[in-house]
């Protein structure tokens, strides 16, 4: 229960880097349709799962929290969809 969270102080840099992560936010979106229009739908995946590599950084960057844990599932994760990929791809 949040009983004592004390939530941020609101300056005008933390709203700068807000707004500069909304705008981040808003390029990867449309980075994505574009994507998704020119490319074969494993490629799109390969892309997706890259993206989860580089998505905790743009945040560390942008708000100063990175998170150890979610960082390591991210690569955990984009490791066995590449292996995946590549074992589908050799059967085939």
């Amino acid at each position: 229960m949040l009983v004592n969270f004390q939530g941020p102080t609101i300056t005008i840099s933390y709203l700068l880097r807000m707004l500069l992560y909304a705008l981040l936010t808003q390029l990867v979106a449309y980075g994505y349709s574009y994507v998704m229009k020119k490319v074969s739908i494993m490629k799109s995946v390969i892309l997706s799962k890259l993206s989860d590599l580089f998505i905790p950084l743009a945040i560390f960057l942008t708000m100063g929290y990175f998170s150890r844990s979610s960082y390591l599932v991210s690569i955990g994760s984009t490791i066995l969809v590449v292996i995946y990929i590549v074992f589908k791809q050799r059967r085939s």
